[in-house]
């Protein structure tokens, strides 16, 4: 029978977890405006139409060519699947969500005269949705070539072995006390440790659950100068909330995962999982400008600025390590970590066009550009932090580039009744990537009356992108590629008074 040992250890730690990465500033900084049922249908294309909440977080000129009070509310319903394919294995899951979109209220301001230049200075507020991070992710596969155990030999290269445990709580440390890294005999520097899975072929394993959302908090203020010309300004106040839980687990399915190891002796590896929790709080700040001109009934013409968004950031975090070799089995416990930062998000410029056909609908179309690159981080004022985030924020200029987003969207009008219809292209955010675009597809219905309207809509997107279990300063880790697909299904109800 095994001797099994569980050890519960506290792991009191003196630092933070490092743990931003350059796809982190990726996830809190690309953003899809997702607000009403009517917008989604026609493909987001609202940078020149306004009259329309969701033109707040798009283009706020359109906030002038409200001509009532308005009230709008947007539940939805989220389908996200992911495909993986990692060592040529193929793996699929799925995560549905209940959402709210978009709420808003809408005040009409009237000039102080019927015949004043001035027609309306109008004032919003409400809330849209940005971004949604609810999505389940597998990935299996037998590696060949590394470990996850050599990204923590990495880690404590150099560090004695008594001080392991205080200066990585939350990686080395849990492996250096599962004795799954140990001391290597055969290194010419000190202090240098190997994984027991050090040449062996072992299935990985890792498990991804992610929740929550981006929502952006509005307060606009817009005005309609002669019918002609439109203009606006947005502060926004987005919140972010995102949880994640990885499983990750190394097993030797072949049982061939044996040796001899300094502080362990003969061992006989079987398995190791790793559970790490996360959780991200962030509230930043930004502005957008907007001005719209009809130089023609049937022509609107948009152009916008977006700042970049100054994002202060918490997250909470921690680690569980169990490992089972032949004869023993360990678990092993983290402290509770807690680390604050800041975020800088790149600026954005919005270009928008919108052909009206009196009684019949619109065909819109926009252009957005968006520079990744730029995207940094800021820690600490101590100096290895300053380091850090000049090490990060180097990565950050290295992997990414700038964007073209193309959103092009048509409303058919009968009567009381719309038929709508959209499509969306962003470019690829990453540099040799291409192919790492993001596409959405979209329809919708509804009718509008004098006080009522309601709006249905479907919105389908997919894209893929690499996905690194680790990473080594040497290179070769392979990564899983992930098809990503979504689906949004939003109601919207709208009152105006």
């Amino acid at each position: 029978m095994k001797n099994i040992a569980l050890i519960f250890v506290a792991l009191l730690a003196g630092i933070a977890l490092q743990a931003q990465t350059p796809e982190d500033a990726l996830r809190y900084s690309q953003n899809q405006v997702v607000g009403t049922a009517r917008a989604a249908g026609s493909g987001g294309a609202f940078g020149a139409l306004g009259a329309d909440f969701t033109s707040l977080s798009i283009n706020p000129a359109g906030l002038g060519l409200f001509r009532k009070s308005e009230f709008t509310i947007t539940p939805s319903i989220y389908f996200a699947n992911t495909e993986t394919d990692y060592w040529g294995n193929m793996e699929t899951d799925s995560r549905n969500s209940f959402n709210l979109s978009n709420v808003g209220f809408v005040f009409k301001g009237g000039g102080r005269r019927p015949d004043a230049s001035w027609r309306a200075v109008n004032f919003g507020i409400g809330l849209n949705r940005i971004a949604n991070y609810n999505r389940n992710t597998i990935l299996i596969g037998k590696n060949t070539k590394n470990s996850l155990l050599d990204y923590y030999a990495q880690q404590a290269q150099g560090t004695p072995g008594n001080q392991v445990r205080d200066n990585y709580p939350f990686g080395a440390g849990l492996a250096y006390f599962s004795f799954l890294i140990n001391p290597n005999p055969n290194a010419t520097t000190p202090n240098s440790y190997i994984g027991v899975t050090n040449g062996f072929a072992i299935e990985q394993q890792e498990f991804i659950t992610e929740r929550r959302a981006n929502d952006e908090f509005v307060m606009s203020l817009g005005a309609n100068y002669m019918d002609k010309l439109f203009i606006g300004g947005t502060l926004g106040i987005p919140f972010v909330r995102y949880r994640a839980e990885k499983f990750y687990s190394e097993i030797d399915r072949d049982d061939i995962v044996q040796g001899v190891a300094a502080d362990l002796g003969s061992y006989d590896f079987d398995r190791f999982e790793l559970t790490e929790n996360l959780q991200t709080r962030g509230t930043g700040i930004n502005g957008k400008l907007g001005v719209i001109f009809r130089p023609a009934d049937v022509l609107r013409l948009g152009a916008a600025v977006h700042t970049p968004t100054l994002m202060s950031i918490n997250e909470r975090f921690s680690s569980d390590l169990y490992t089972r070799f032949a004869n023993y089995d360990t678990l092993l416990f983290s402290p509770e970590g807690e680390y604050d930062y800041q975020l800088t998000t790149p600026w954005k410029f919005v270009g928008s066009a919108a052909f009206l056909l009196k009684q019949l609908g619109f065909l819109s179309i926009d252009y957005e550009w968006t520079d990744f690159s730029q995207m940094a981080f800021s820690f600490d004022n101590l100096p290895q932090d300053r380091r850090l985030a000049s090490e990060i924020n180097r990565e950050i200029s290295n992997r990414f580039q700038s964007t073209s987003t193309i959103r092009v969207g048509a409303e058919f009008a009968l009567d009381i009744f719309r038929v709508r219809a959209g499509y969306g292209f962003q470019s690829s955010p990453y540099k040799g990537f291409s192919d790492f675009n993001r596409q959405t597809i979209s329809a919708g219905v509804g009718f509008r009356d004098k006080l009522l309207f309601a709006d249905v809509a479907y919105v389908y997107a997919f894209s893929k992108n690499n996905y690194y279990p680790y990473t080594l300063a040497a290179g070769g880790v392979d990564p899983a590629l992930v098809q990503n697909n979504a689906g949004n299904l939003l109601f919207t109800l709208g009152i105006r008074f």
